[in-house]
């Protein structure tokens, strides 16, 4: 072969080779950026419509639903999502993963515009924008301090959070509990009856007096004079003296009608930090949220050095701490991974050093492993990679693979130095005689994860840089097995002195075992059907341990950090929510294992005054005694012993693309909302009657209070009254308007109108408000609108332009997501008619496609594999022989999986495949140099016996290194070790098993298959 002559005749040209390679590796780490996940640009648009003062109904028939029918004929949709609430339309559209979101976001545009003449006039033009599920804040900033909380929430947002938002990466930045400075016009309807004033009268003085206009310029010779109008109230007192309009000569203030105030925007969000035990302070939050494209530990660095550096100039008596930290798991996770790789190459090292009692051999071994990572980095850095935890992952798990060549190269070459050959000849026969099976093995490892490289959906896109990695990492060590390994050894290798005691006694010991090996074969290859009979039985066995193994998408995390979820009933007040969220922040400061956590009550401003979130932080695993599911454990019963409220934890653990929620979540979809109501009732009853569901939810939100106003068109229009008088006046008077702009210190407030408190508490203060008709005429409200209280719906949702519910659930640590999976479609038969049906959505649809990729993975694998070794073998029958120890490696990775309470999920699945590619290589040895001793002509029993002895040092060798190398993740505490550990058990006990049975099961199948041709080709002749 060319490849090892040339290493071997030019030493120095082959040095600067793999020189190049380490000096590109090296520069292409050092510019690689850690993120916890591949990058991937998920293909969703939003569009956001408005339209004020409709209601659920009439915003889902007249907005929704028409924009649904023209975006629904954009092709490439996987999911039509849409919510109707109070005055908005929001539809998300989610494309097929392949599609490109700058088209899809085009076509979304278009079909929008063809929909505007379907929509009301009186709408605001639709928004519609590229939407991240993942593009939650991956820090959140905790402002307190014993200022008050409009002192605290200007300096934040006029202060602080300029800082952050023009670093690099930084997206937008939410405010959780601002409570900003607001001028506050409150008005007093009686005085305003008694005085024959309006709101609109309030709203046009304000806007016609407290304004500042631009007048031009007056030149003067060599001067230039701009003239400003001074038209603004420089004080929120002055507001009093705003003159309304004159009656009689004499002017109406606003004082004579109301009066302003220097007060704080309405109390609609609620927002605490606790630091440290006992010191729960009013805060506001700073939720950091990254460019799609930006690198979360990158951004999250930024942040942190921005807040080292002003720490010392925060206005004394405000604190800024780092309340939630994304990034610091990540980072952590990294180490972790890396820090595995370290163990695995000196465990390796090991491993090499007792077979082969050589140091420098040893030496030459270890040598791969960072040559090999070194071509990986380089490959990583021009393909776009990110060092994170897939990439590292394969990268961790390969530390014992791509010793493999390089084991099975030096064996070979060492046994020729030890028949008498010099080193330059040892190493060149010794690299040509396992050349072919050294390739083979490796060009049959990338056929493996061609296909995990290459799945379609969210999780081909998550291990499409795994795949590639290990795959890329398998090739560098083969190419360094026949270029590397034969130069160093043609010029350094030496053998030891066979004196030593230690030699001699391993020596002995190999000896024997090879002795022992073949003696066991002689008796296998009598007994064949005897054999074949146990294989079978043993991959029976495997199917029914694969049967009752729990499935699910991936196994729960110890983050050290999780978020609570906390639900008032629908109408609930904000001061209420805030006393159920005060009741879990004193269950939650009484824990040791809590470092800190913020809560807030409507967070992001849409979520309601019913709902509150709570993101918390633990302190390090390795510092406490309790797991993190132990934690969320006991919160769950101390929440539910809370009445008036429903409070559950959700863990942060891998997302896939979707939202951070809840892993069991479904919908039911049908056209009857009532008939909807009535099925989803009837789902949570069964569900909870199910064990190991838990926190069950709902996004069906009814009988919310709610006050009509119905006008009665004929007396409006007697009295010469419309309906958008009404309207504003009643969003003015009842729920507050801004209307203008108040400058202070070159700061900008909201100067807001509404009726002073006392006089807006019950739906009868309606009644008596004011309107001015279209001949200047006041007109009592009560005369033309019929006020009704009733309930209503908060929201309508829809699924692919049908009415749905969502129901949502946590699962106990023992309750596997396939289980409960199952459990609902059994439920969805018994009780859902025709015309109803449900969606997995969430982690529930990915766990579903996942596994579906996988299964096919898994086959095609099989497929190229085959292909690969039928062409390097040039026979149809051998390539059965060596994929034979793949279903044998099935016991071991499925029975150990089943006796460390582990489950199948896509790491543990990722590890079964890894496993097909390393055990093909112990066959392909043990095949293809039966041929090489058959075609010196050995007859078939001859050369089994006499292969299968000579390949078990390799194979040993190349089985326990990897071993090794992968028990560093095995036995991983780390963060993220809940996910590592199953790949690595899974490929543990498969290899272990595999090595048992393959040493046996493949010579004999390898003799059956033989005798079988032979038949064959008796019969033909015949």
């Amino acid at each position: 072969m060319f490849l090892p002559e040339i290493s071997v005749k030019k030493p120095i040209f082959a040095t600067m080779i793999f020189a190049a390679i380490v000096v590109f590796g090296l520069i292409g780490y050092n510019r690689l950026v850690v993120d916890e996940y591949p990058h991937v640009d998920f293909p969703y648009v939003s569009v956001t419509t408005t339209l004020s003062g409709a209601s659920p109904e009439v915003i889902e028939a007249d907005v929704t639903d028409p924009l649904e029918e023209e975006i629904n004929t954009i092709p490439g949709i996987k999911n039509l999502r849409s919510s109707s609430a109070d005055g908005v339309s929001q539809i998300v559209v989610e494309f097929e993963l392949e599609r490109d979101i700058d088209i899809a976001a085009q076509d979304v545009r278009d079909k929008v515009a063809v929909a505007r003449y379907k929509l009301p006039d009186d709408i605001e033009p639709p928004i519609v924008d590229k939407e991240d599920p993942q593009a939650q804040p991956i820090m959140w900033l905790a402002v307190s301090g014993d200022k008050s909380l409009r002192e605290i929430s200007d300096y934040a947002h006029y202060d602080l959070k300029p800082k952050f938002e023009i670093l690099e990466g930084v997206g937008s930045i939410l405010e959780g509990g601002k409570r900003q400075r607001a001028v506050r016009i409150w008005l007093d309807t009686k005085k305003m009856e008694a005085f024959q004033i309006t709101a609109q009268d309030v709203i046009r003085a304000l806007r016609r007096e407290h304004k500042e206009l631009p007048a031009g310029r007056i030149e003067s010779g060599a001067i230039e004079f701009s003239v400003k109008t001074e038209g603004e109230f420089d004080t929120p007192e002055m507001f009093n003296d705003l003159i309304i309009e004159y009656r009689k000569g004499s002017p109406i203030r606003l004082s004579d009608v109301g009066y302003a105030e220097d007060g704080m925007e309405d109390r609609r969000f609620v927002a605490r930090y606790r630091s440290s035990p006992g010191v729960i302070e009013p805060a506001l939050g700073l939720g950091i949220k990254r460019q799609s494209d930006a690198n979360t530990v990158a951004v999250a660095d930024r942040v942190k050095a921005v807040c080292h550096r002003i720490g010392g100039l925060i206005r004394k008596g405000i604190t800024l701490d780092v309340a939630s930290d994304h990034s610091t798991f990540i980072v952590e996770s990294i180490k972790e991974v890396q820090f595995s790789i370290a163990i695995g190459i000196l465990l390796v090292g090991m491993v090499v050093f007792l077979f082969l009692r050589n140091i420098r051999g040893t030496v030459f071994i270890c040598l791969t492993i960072p040559t090999a990572y070194c071509g990986v980095f380089a490959v990583m850095y021009f393909l776009g990679f990110s060092l994170n935890n897939m990439t590292m992952l394969a990268l961790a798990l390969a530390v014992g693979s791509v010793t493999d060549d390089s084991i099975v190269v030096l064996e070979n070459i060492y046994r020729y130095r030890e028949s008498g050959l010099t080193q330059f000849e040892s190493a060149r026969q010794g690299t040509n005689e396992i050349a072919f099976a050294t390739i083979a093995s490796t060009l049959a490892l990338v056929a493996v994860f061609v296909p995990v490289a290459f799945m379609k959906g969210i999780i081909g896109k998550f291990f499409y840089e795994f795949g590639i990695s290990v795959a890329t990492a398998n090739l560098f060590s083969t190419f360094m097995a026949i270029t590397l390994i034969p130069m160093l050894c043609s010029r350094w290798l030496k053998l030891p002195s066979k004196e030593h005691p230690v030699y001699n006694f391993l020596e002995k010991l190999f000896l024997r075992l090879e002795h022992s090996y073949r003696y066991i074969l002689r008796i296998a290859l009598n007994h064949r059907l005897m054999v074949v009979l146990i294989a079978v039985g043993s991959f029976a066995v495997a199917m029914f341990v694969w049967r009752i193994l729990g499935k699910e998408l991936v196994p729960p995390e110890d983050r050290s950090q999780f978020m609570v979820a906390i639900k008032t009933p629908v109408g609930s007040s904000i001061n209420y929510t805030d006393s159920m969220l005060q009741k879990c922040e004193n269950i939650m400061d009484g824990l040791p294992e809590i470092r800190s956590f913020f809560g807030a009550v409507g967070l992001g401003g849409a979520v309601g005054t019913n709902k509150g979130i709570m993101f918390t932080h633990m302190i390090p695993k390795n510092e406490r005694e309790k797991t993190q599911q132990d934690i969320m454990s006991y919160l769950r019963y101390m929440f539910s012993q809370v009445p008036g409220m429903f409070a559950f934890p959700i863990e942060l653990s891998m997302t896939f693309g979707e939202r951070r929620g809840q892993p069991l979540e479904f919908s039911i979809e049908g056209p009857d909302l009532n008939e909807l109501v009535r099925l989803t009732r009837e789902f949570i009853s069964r569900m909870r009657e199910l064990p190991g569901i838990v926190d069950i939810d709902t996004d069906l939100e009814l009988g919310k209070p709610e006050v009509r106003t119905v006008i009665n068109r004929n007396k409006a229009a007697d009295l010469g009254v419309d309906a958008t008088l009404i309207g504003e006046t009643l969003q003015a008077l009842v729920g507050g308007l801004d209307v203008t702009k108040y400058k202070s210190e070159g700061k900008r407030y909201d100067v807001t109108v509404r009726l002073i408190g006392k006089q807006r508490d019950t739906p009868i203060d309606i009644r008596p408000l004011l309107i001015r008709n279209k001949e200047g005429n006041l007109v009592a409200l009560d005369d033309v609108v019929s006020v009704y209280e009733g309930m209503g719906l908060n929201v309508i949702n829809r699924l692919n332009r049908q009415r749905s519910v969502t129901i949502t659930a946590n699962l106990e640590s023992n309750k596997p997501l396939g289980t409960a999976v199952q459990e609902i479609n059994a439920i969805a038969k018994q009780i859902l008619p025709q015309g109803y049906l449900i969606s997995l959505s969430g982690k529930a649809e990915t766990f579903k496609e996942s596994f579906d990729s996988l299964y096919f993975a898994f086959i095609l694998a099989l497929i190229f594999t085959y292909i690969i070794l039928a062409s390097l073998f040039e026979n149809f029958i051998h390539p059965f022989t060596v994929l034979l120890s793949i279903p044998l490696s099935m016991i071991g990775a499925l029975g150990i999986l089943l006796l460390t309470g582990n489950t199948i999920n896509i790491f543990s699945m990722i590890g079964i495949i890894l496993l097909m590619s390393i055990v093909t290589k112990n066959s392909i040895l043990l095949v293809d140099y039966t041929n090489t001793l058959r075609g010196q002509g050995y007859a078939r029993n001859d050369a089994v016996l006499q292969a299968s002895p000579v390949r078990l040092r390799p194979i040993l060798m190349t089985a326990f290194s990897t071993i090794f190398g992968i028990f560093p993740i095995v036995f991983g505490i780390g963060p993220g070790s809940e996910t590592r550990n199953p790949m690595a058990i899974a490929t543990v006990g498969g290899i272990f098993s595999s090595l048992l049975l393959t040493l046996i099961v493949v010579p004999v199948v390898y003799t059956l298959l033989d005798d079988l041709v032979l038949k064959f080709t008796k019969k033909e002749a015949g």
